[in-house]
């Protein structure tokens, strides 16, 4: 029994002894370590600049409740267009893709995109009645689409849009 005391005793010594350093005197001093720093919050993702499309491929995703359109470049470019000359733009009226999966008067219209400089994500929210005719899609000679307006301000416009919601 003995033994058994003078071995637990001897081994809580050695911890000790251990915990208090190297004998040599002197504290060991902490190490500076780099510290993880959140971004600026004014500093916004930059987003990679987008692909030209071709006319088969699918130019916007549009969602209205289970209905899905996935007009291509090519028939976007195939639907009326509207001429809004107080934002010297022409392209398809909000209207005109409404119509395409029946959505309800009063509808919430939320649309995706980039900011004008395309490095940032941008959206854009209105009620289908106010806007209709005063907001269209633009396809550019690449097949990207642009929301804009005259009821809308240009700071306010939608470029490389990738979806649009009806609620």
């Amino acid at each position: 029994m003995r033994g058994a005391l003078f071995s637990i005793f001897a081994s809580g010594l050695f911890i000790f002894a251990a915990a208090c350093g190297d004998g040599s005197g002197t504290e060991p001093t902490a190490q500076p370590t780099a510290v993880a720093t959140a971004a600026s919050p004014s500093a916004a993702p930059t987003l990679l600049p987008p692909s030209p499309k071709a006319e088969t491929d699918v130019a916007v995703q549009v969602v209205a409740g289970d209905k899905n359109y996935q007009p291509t470049v090519a028939d976007l470019r195939a639907l009326p267009q509207v001429n809004l000359s107080g934002a010297g733009v022409t392209g398809v009226a909000l209207a005109s893709i409404g119509e395409k999966l029946d959505v309800r008067a009063g509808a919430i219209i939320t649309v995706e995109g980039r900011s004008d400089d395309l490095a940032r994500p941008r959206y854009w929210r209105g009620v289908l009645d106010e806007h209709a005719r005063t907001v269209v899609l633009v396809v550019d000679d690449g097949g990207r689409v642009t929301l804009a307006g005259s009821s809308i301000p240009k700071e306010g416009w939608v470029y490389d849009v990738e979806g649009i919601s009806f609620e």
